[in-house]
């Protein structure tokens, strides 16, 4: 690799054309209308997919954009903490402009996309700068690296999975705050004043990334691994002490952070309640899984970069699979070449780093799915950047030891045909997102055990017309939330279930865990019979809630949902005092519903109660605050309990209550 002249870093190259050599700006001009066509082309290649479909979150995030009506809190989504308020005001702003189109939402983010993909460009520009390439190689490897960024096949799952423009803007602002601190900090060794763009890259652009998504907090993080290999605290002592107060606070705000997630079980310890594995198995799952994420922009094969990741198999020790031991032997050693060539290459180096910083938070500790791509879109950037330069350093060596003589073209072109492959491979993935059946169908076809796709498969199979098909979908698949998922579409049918019909989805008992999927599918069954929809076996459905109230992990709501639609079971037999003991029990799973509290007011008014329905009632109205649809249900109880005689009484149901009809 050619060095640069000290001093030179940052004055020649298209991301900052100060001083420019003679022939740099025909250079510059050229690498900008090659860009323009990287980026055309990739545009092209996400077309197919534009029209899209809504998949697994988009629905509950996306779905009242897309509809009429004023917004509740536009700027704010229940997904993360910190509410997410730039990715929700950008998909406010889709919709002030384009009301109602899904097709707007989707070419945003491709849109959105491209400058992700420039910024890679520009940033991998400066590093390559500052690990002392020439500045035609700067720019060739900062060209290849954002163009295979952009044609990456794997990032059609994240681009085209519209609610991840959350993950796309955060790392839109983290590559930016990358590429300003970098900046800045090469102009202060030059001893020129960046203090705007320095403060930029510390505190603007972290600040957009983490209030698009919380992994944006890595950010600063990045900058600090950048500062470690590349800058080393040089520079004046104001610059030095600037640095140091900044990470210094970080570090403790980190701290405190943490031990506040650890010690707070509403964060960590009730999240793995709702999950299949626990924090050790996750954090074992996690090593394979990070090996996957790490071949996957290699070997970009349909079965690895396609949406449907939920079939991955639990590691429940080291050797249960074996390959969990290989899988942390390999992340060992690739921490251990970081440390090794942090100073001979620390572009290597950097890019191991930012891999493994860009997954700390999603795949460590906290209780999310086990995989999604999405979790891949930033990371991929380092490992493009360490592959790179161990590309370049190969073929130094190779030239060096055999004495050869490249033509300058066949270099610059070199990576196209490579390039131009996984361009193609990503117009190919971005064909299914056209369809939902061709969408679900493909999945089913790669991941023949996903829940996601399979469930998927049958709702678009029943909306299509072909119920049959679906309920023989989803029976062969042996998944209980599957089975009653089934047994919904019967009902709906048939108005009627059979007792072996319900069997179908039944419960194993004392479950270790039941996820939301069976869950919901019973809740749904629950709704049905209530409101008179469907006929079955009352003690068929008894044995199913008492079965799923049996299971030891579960997530507070569905416990919930258990208790409450156990305790309508109880009370349409007559049994009053166990109803109103589960309904006890559903306020334990969830303190701040007034569901509980209201149900039990109306039953036993409905028997002549008053004292008893008038104490329930009073419980019910601290929590209306949230739940204000339930305020003209509690204000008709408190009229007929304030009122002298019996009053008749109607049958409560969700609907009723205004609360959504929960979906399987």
């Amino acid at each position: 690799m050619r060095r640069a002249e000290p001093g030179t870093g940052s004055l020649t190259d298209p991301a900052n054309p100060r001083s420019p050599p003679p022939g740099q700006r025909s250079w510059t001009l050229a690498w900008a209308l090659a860009w323009a066509l990287v980026c055309l082309l990739t545009t092209w290649a996400y077309v197919p997919g534009l029209s899209g479909i809504l998949v697994y979150d988009d629905g509950p995030v996306l779905g009242p954009y897309l509809k009429p009506g004023r917004l509740l809190h536009p700027f704010w989504s229940a997904s993360g903490p910190l509410g997410r308020p730039i990715s929700m005001m950008s998909f406010w702003l889709d919709r002030l402009l384009w009301p109602g189109s899904f097709f707007a939402l989707n070419l945003t983010n491709v849109g959105l996309g491209l400058i992700v993909g420039t910024l890679a460009a520009l940033l991998a520009l400066r590093l390559f700068r500052l690990a002392g390439a020439s500045r035609l190689g700067s720019a060739l490897a900062g060209f290849w690296i954002g163009a295979f960024f952009l044609a990456e096949p794997m990032q059609v799952a994240t681009v085209l999975y519209t609610v991840q423009r959350m993950a796309v803007l955060s790392a839109l602002f983290s590559l930016a705050a990358l590429w300003c601190y970098c900046e800045a900090r090469s102009r202060n060794l030059e001893n020129e004043p960046a203090w705007t763009t320095l403060l930029a890259g510390l505190i603007l652009f972290p600040l957009l990334a983490v209030f698009s998504k919380e992994n944006g907090a890595l950010a600063p993080v990045l900058a600090l691994v950048a500062e470690l290999l590349f800058f080393r605290f040089r520079g004046s002592r104001a610059i030095r002490r600037l640095l140091g107060g900044y990470y210094a606070i970080l570090t403790l705000l980190a701290l405190g952070l943490g031990t506040l997630a650890l010690t707070d079980r509403s964060f960590i310890i009730d999240g793995y309640q709702g999950r299949r594995f626990t924090f050790a198995e996750r954090l074992m799952t996690e090593s394979r899984v990070l090996i996957r994420y790490l071949v996957m922009p290699f070997w970009p094969t349909p079965t690895r970069v396609g949406f449907f990741h939920d079939d991955i198999a639990l590691s429940t020790g080291l050797m249960n699979p074996p390959t969990t031991l290989l899988a942390l032997l390999a992340l060992a050693i690739l921490i251990a070449l970081a440390l090794a060539f942090r100073k001979r290459r620390p572009l290597l180096s950097f890019g191991i780093a930012w891999f493994l910083v860009g997954q700390f938070l999603e795949s460590t500790f906290i209780p999310l799915d086990l995989m999604f791509i999405h979790r891949n879109y930033l990371p991929l950037f380092g490992l493009l950047i360490a592959s790179a330069d161990l590309l370049w350093a190969l073929g130094t060596t190779i030239r060096k030891r055999l004495a050869l003589r490249w033509n300058p073209w066949v270099i610059r072109l070199a990576p196209l045909p490579v390039w131009s492959v996984f361009l193609v491979l990503t117009f190919q993935q971005a064909g299914l997102w056209s369809s939902p059946v061709r969408f679900y169908r493909s999945g089913v076809l790669e991941h023949p055990h996903s829940v996601i796709a399979i469930s998927g498969l049958a709702a678009t199979d029943y909306a299509r017309g072909e119920p049959h098909r679906a309920i023989g979908l989803l029976e062969r698949s042996g998944i209980v939330g599957a089975g009653l998922q089934a047994d919904v579409y019967r009902c709906k049918i048939h108005h009627r279930l059979r007792s072996s019909q319900l069997a179908a989805g039944l419960i194993p008992a004392h479950a270790t865990h039941l996820s939301t999927y069976p869950i919901n599918g019973l809740s749904r069954l629950a709704i049905l019979g209530l409101t008179g929809r469907c006929r079955y076996q009352a003690a068929r459905m008894r044995l199913l809630l008492t079965r799923a109230a049996q299971a030891h992990r579960m997530r507070a709501h569905n416990w919930f949902l258990v208790w409450i639609y156990s305790a309508y079971e109880k009370e349409r037999t007559g049994r009053l005092g166990p109803a109103l003991a589960d309904l006890r029990r559903a306020v334990q799973a969830r303190s701040t519903s007034p569901v509980p509290w209201l149900l039990g007011a109306r039953w036993l008014l409905a028997r002549g109660l008053r004292q008893r329905a008038r104490a329930w009632l009073a419980r019910a109205r601290p929590e209306l605050g949230s739940a204000p649809r339930l305020r003209p249900l509690w204000e008709s109880l408190a009229r007929k309990l304030s009122a002298p005689g019996p009053h008749p009484d109607r049958p409560f149901t969700k609907r009723t209550a205004g609360a959504p009809e929960p979906k399987p």
